[in-house]
């Protein structure tokens, strides 16, 4: 199967599933939260951009993969029982919002090498970095922690997705969020509890909408991927070529 034809395929199953959850249950909103890991030893140094954060994520040795229903006390020990190290830990969650205004999401991370925050508008593809940090972010599990930092957005009805990704070194320490609308309270961001924020009933028009967002977000996601090794290869073979010895070779 040839590398287009596995992008096509991706789009069209993206595009199936995305329609699928939107269209289960009538009285349903549509929100996911998926968790991903990839073994990777990346450090931010503070000069990335939004797609140098996915790039770097997707480059890594895929760890373990998984859906959950909120993001407290996620990370690869918690979430897929795996005390892992040199990893990268992305967090992405998808919604349909139906209240526009101002939120604030609260982040508790364990991101050793540094991270950041990715706001992606799933019907213009564009997105926009928040919170990019190149220190030792350690949150304690202690909500007042110095370290716990909060992400302000104003945002519009429509369709997103809010990606937190965070590289450490050891631990596999915990990362939770919680998230606040219009200076309420600070509530655990979970399905339930940001479910009344979503639009409940999407038209067949955002519906279809909604499907191309997430399939093109995937889509940009595999091709920085495959960008990233198609690089590496380049590099690898001009290295042959004027005889500059491997990695592996000195070790």
């Amino acid at each position: 199967m040839t590398k287009q034809t596995n992008i096509r395929t991706l789009v069209a199953t993206t595009v199936a599933i995305a329609a699928l959850n939107l269209s289960a249950a009538a009285s349903a909103a549509l929100i996911t939260f998926d968790v991903s890991v990839t073994g990777t030893d990346y450090q931010v140094d503070g000069t990335e951009s939004a797609a140098d954060l996915f790039a770097a994520h997707n480059a890594g040795t895929a760890v373990c993969s998984a859906n959950t229903d909120g993001f407290v006390s996620v990370g690869p020990r918690q979430t897929c029982g795996i005390n892992q190290r040199d990893y990268s830990l992305m967090l992405t969650s998808a919604f349909m919002l139906g209240d526009g205004g101002d939120y604030r999401f609260q982040t508790g991370a364990d991101w050793g090498r540094g991270g950041g925050v990715v706001l992606t508008d799933l019907s213009s593809g564009v997105q926009s970095l928040f919170d990019l940090r190149s220190d030792d972010v350690w949150w304690a599990r202690n909500w007042n922690h110095g370290d716990v930092f909060i992400t302000e957005l104003t945002l519009d009805p429509g369709a997103y997705a809010l990606s937190w990704i965070g590289f450490e070194g050891c631990c596999a320490g915990e990362t939770s969020v919680r998230f606040s609308f219009d200076d309420g309270e600070f509530r655990n961001f979970t399905a339930d509890n940001f479910s009344q924020h979503l639009a409940a009933v999407p038209e067949p028009g955002v519906m279809a909408l909604l499907g191309i967002g997430l399939a093109g977000f995937a889509l940009l996601r595999t091709r920085r991927a495959s960008y990233q090794a198609l690089r590496a290869s380049q590099k690898a073979d001009s290295d042959d070529a004027r005889g500059v010895p491997s990695l592996e070779s000195l070790a």
